[in-house]
Order: C-alpha cells, then structure tokens, then sequence
C-alpha cells in the first residue's frame, strides 16, 4: 500500500515536472525506498549529444561528482540491453569479472533500467548496493521499471515540449529574418523608385528633406489620391505635380495643366468646363475643357488659391459628381479625373479668413505634400548651381563652367 502511494505520488509530480533535473530528483528519491537501495542515479542522452548524469543517496543529499561513481562499462552494457541489467555481484559477475571500473567502485548489487519513449532510450534509472550482495529481487526490478516508465513520460513530453519550443524560436527567427530582409528589399524598392521619381522629375537634390519629399512621390504616384502640394513660388510643384503623374497607373493617359490665378472667371470657366458654340462672344465652335481633356489622366489646378469663390464653388460640384457641363449646354459630361493642386498661399488662413471655402480645402487636401523652400534645403546649393550651369553649357554649346571657391561661398 505504501509503495502504492509513492508510485502514484510520484507519478502527479513526475508529470507536471519543469525540468529533467527535477523529474530525475523525483524519481531517484522514490527509487531508493522502494528498491532498497543505498544510492540511485540517472544517466540522460540529451538531443544535442551530451549527457547529464544525477546521483542521489538514501538520504535524499546529491551526490557530487556523479558521473565517476558509475562504471562506463556497465552503463554502455544497460543502454544496449533490450530490458534491464541486474547484477547480484558485480565483482563476481562472469562478464565484469576484472573490469576496472567495477572493480575500484566496489560495486555489488546493481539495477539498470533504460527510460524508453516510444522506440528511443532516453537514459538509465540506476539503483545500487555496495555492501549487499543480491539486493535487489524480481519485486524490485518490476518497482523500478514502473519508475522509469513514469520517467520516460516525463522526460518524453518535456523533450517535446523543448523540441516544439524550439521549432516556435526558428519559426520565429525566421519570421524576424524574412520581416527584416522584406523590409529591407521594401526600403530598397522605395529608394529606387525615390531616385527615379528624381531623375525623372528634373528635380534637384539630395537634402534629407528632398530625400523624404522624393520617398513620398514614389508611394504616393501609383494611388488615384487627391493631393494639395503647398509651397513658396520656385519650390517646383509643376515639377513634383508631373512626376506623381508619370509615376502614377495614368501614366500613359494626358497630363494636363490648368493656371488657376491666370484668367478671370469667365474664361477660367471655359477653360476648365468648355463651352458649346455661341454660348459667349467668341465661342464660334464647340470646345472641350480640360477636365475633358484630362479625362482618364490627371489634370494639375496651379495656384489654386487664387480661384474666386464663384469658381471655387462650380469647382467643388465638378469633384463631388464626377461630372461637368460645358458653358452654353445642358448636358453632363462624366469624367474621370485625378486632380492635383498646388498653392503657395496659406491655404488653412485662407479658409480661416473666410476667402477659401473650408468643404474644397478639405476635399483638394486629401494628402499634402509640402515642399521646402531652398533656404530649408542644405546642401543642395552646389548641385543646383551646376545642374543649371550644365543646362547653360547644353544651351550654347560650350564646355560647362564651374564655380570658383568664393563664388560658391556667395551662393551658400
């Protein structure tokens, strides 16, 4: 009954155990009592080739040093046999008479049993006597066969849950190295469609601030996106306006650029919706607007601050409806548009001001790009200056001049 209770003790503990210390503690300590036995030791064959060997006394105290108190002989013996060794003398034994390390232990009696997982052998359970010879019978080797099993339950899920926790670190280690190499491959792709939205574009720089303005024309071309693009007069938004189009999914459908602060109302009207002919002085045929004439592209509204508030109202009906009507004509005209604006003015003070109407702000500034005037732009002096010192060379066929120390000290 006692015994009993000990197995089944053992067995709980045994299968909750965090380690295969703590299962080899377990099991040594409810070895010994059974089997009645002086010490008991555990000899593992860990995954990655080394061996941890564990020794306990009847007392319950480790035993320093274990791996020199057993026989390599006997160990190598008991992990080829198909069941367990038991050796009622082992200084007397037929095979380990003479042997060694039997012989300088002092060994007599020993019970080796392999821990089995499935067809694996994980280790020995070993108990031993030095004092007795015969110390363990067939009740003790049916006992401690019990105990390995328990063992190689033990030691078997927690091998698993080792071998699946490692496999979720590779998982993961992979996922990190993929993640990075993807975002790294991204970056790339970024800084080349960056360089090439550049080259492309005719614009000039290589500031952080025209790094950054590049990086965002190449993520933002290729999507159909309303963009405002605010800046001081020369910052080159008729520039970044092309290129968000040359780079865009209308590439090959017309770009088509509209003045807004060149006409008055009148024939900015007809200029951006057409007319029908005899629908003013001077209209003698019909004509297409440029929203027409953009249609399926992408038609840029410059200085789209400077727009009447009459116009700015016919304009925001032409975004929320998709369509337009020419002057003259009752007729709607569906059209598919991407529409950019630019400003140099303070669009959100204008609107504060009451002279921009807040809904067409909000419906032109879906995204805005804002770029650096060349006071915001260091560095880029010196490739400006022979960027166009280069275009002057083209224009009149001579060799390209270049700047002196202090001329380029002037310009900076």
């Amino acid at each position: 009954g006692d015994s009993l209770h000990l197995v089944f003790d053992v067995l709980q503990r045994a299968v909750n155990g965090q380690s295969p210390e703590r299962v080899a503690h377990l099991i040594i300590d409810a070895a010994i009592p059974l089997a009645k036995a002086e010490r008991g030791f555990m000899f593992l064959e860990n995954p990655d080739g080394e061996r941890l060997v564990i020794g306990r006394n009847f007392a319950r105290e480790t035993i320093p040093g274990p791996e020199t108190k057993l026989s390599k002989t006997l160990l190598e013996q008991a992990l080829r046999a198909d069941g367990p060794l038991l050796l009622r003398d082992a200084a007397s034994d037929g095979e380990f008479t003479g042997v060694a390390s039997v012989t300088d232990l002092g060994l007599r009696s020993l019970l080796a049993v392999p821990i089995r997982h499935h067809d694996e052998v994980l280790g020995l359970l070993v108990v031993d006597h030095r004092m007795a010879s015969g110390a363990f019978s067939q009740s003790e080797v049916t006992q401690v066969r019990g105990l390995a099993a328990i063992a190689a339950l033990s030691l078997g899920s927690l091998r698993q849950q080792t071998t699946l926790q490692s496999a979720e670190r590779e998982v993961a280690r992979l996922k990190n190295q993929l993640g990075r190499r993807l975002g790294a491959e991204e970056a790339e792709r970024e800084r080349l469609a960056a360089h090439q939205a550049m080259d492309a574009s005719g614009m000039v720089g290589a500031s952080a601030v025209m790094r950054d303005l590049f990086a965002d024309v190449a993520r933002l071309a290729p999507t159909d996106v309303t963009i405002l693009i605010e800046g001081e007069s020369g910052t080159g938004k008729e520039l970044v306006a092309s290129a968000l189009q040359r780079f865009g999914a209308r590439s090959a459908q017309p770009f088509v650029v509209e003045n807004c602060g060149a006409l008055p109302d009148t024939l900015l009207e007809s200029e951006l919706f057409g007319h029908v002919k005899g629908a003013f002085t001077g209209a003698t045929s019909d004509k297409a607007g440029r929203f027409e004439q953009a249609d399926g592209g992408t038609l840029f509204l410059d200085e789209i601050g400077e727009m009447s508030e009459a116009m700015q109202q016919r304009l925001l009906r032409v975004l929320q409806e998709g369509e337009v009507r020419r002057l003259g004509s009752s007729e709607l005209i569906q059209v598919d548009v991407r529409v950019l604006a630019a400003t140099n003015r303070d669009l959100h003070a204008e609107v504060q001001a009451g002279r921009f109407r807040e809904d067409l702000f909000y419906r032109l500034k879906v995204v805005s790009l804002e770029l650096p005037a060349l006071r915001e732009r260091e560095g880029d002096i010196e490739l400006l200056a022979e960027h166009f010192l280069a275009l002057e060379a083209a224009d009149f066929g001579c060799p390209q001049r270049t700047l002196s120390g202090p001329a380029l000290t002037a310009l900076q």
